[in-house]
């Protein structure tokens, strides 16, 4: 997957509103999710309705749940702020969704919306996740929101790609955006975003089946060791998304039993 960066004209943190050229409303509302705004963690009040001049933007990705706890290819055009603007206290608190998932109580994620103004179009998205590399001006759309603003992709060499204004940059050398996208272009199948999509349903059913053994061992009505419970998921999550190891093996895996063992 190529990884562009493109200067924005205007960008804005602001309360979602619809009135743009193209707005898209979150995914949920606040009854939906049972989420407070007064009771949330704040970074982003500060930024909201501050219009910020020589932005960029780029675009990941799409697939699996992102830092705010939300569906991040639902609504397919959406985007991830920056992580300054994300509170690192905030709490994630079980939400009222049908699946009763946990979400981030933070404000950003809390049907806040960036705005874009570029080559004379504007368009509105949702933040539903977290950029932790990017600055406050830099904001990571999804590839749909992107290729809303930018329809061609961008124009990128194939074998510089965008090189900005020095073409001799190299991965080693470049910081933040740049390196990201460099990254993106020299490894895509290895990308973060990539890798959430085939680890997040290994990783998922080791958990549960982690919690199906805590209860089982609670059941008994006895105290039990639950230092061994993590140390078996651990093994069962390093052996399936680093090894291969197809299915879980828990508390029956030899390997794991040595490893044990020899602790």
């Amino acid at each position: 997957m190529l990884f562009l960066l493109l200067s924005v004209q205007l960008l804005s943190i602001l309360p979602c509103s619809f009135s743009a050229s193209l707005s898209v409303a979150p995914a949920y509302s606040t009854k939906q999710t049972c989420l407070s705004e007064s009771s949330a963690s704040d970074s982003i009040s500060a930024q909201l309705n501050t219009p910020i001049t020589g932005g960029q933007f780029t675009f990941y990705g799409i697939g699996g749940r992102g830092a705010c706890g939300l569906d991040i290819d639902t609504p397919t055009k959406s985007a991830a702020g920056s992580g300054t603007l994300f509170n690192s206290n905030a709490a994630w608190v079980e939400s009222c969704l049908p699946d009763a998932r946990y979400l981030l109580n933070d404000l950003v994620c809390i049907n806040r919306c960036v705005k874009i103004e570029y080559k004379g179009n504007t368009l509105t998205v949702p933040i539903n996740n977290k950029c932790s590399e990017c600055a406050k001006d830099h904001v990571d759309l999804s590839e749909e929101a992107f290729n809303w603003l930018e329809p061609g992709g961008g124009s990128l060499s194939p074998i510089f790609g965008n090189t900005d204004t020095n073409k001799w940059i190299s991965m080693f050398l470049a910081r933040g955006g740049r390196w990201k996208r460099l990254r993106m272009i020299a490894n895509p199948a290895f990308s973060v975003a990539n890798l959430k999509k085939c680890m997040c349903l290994l990783i998922d059913d080791s958990v549960k089946n982690a919690i199906n053994f805590l209860e089982k061992a609670r059941n008994k009505g006895e105290s039990f060791n639950i230092h061994r419970h993590f140390v078996e998921m651990s093994f069962d999550v390093i052996a399936r998304v680093a090894l291969g190891q197809r299915e879980s093996r828990q508390f029956y895996t030899e390997m794991a039993q040595l490893a044990i063992e020899s602790m």
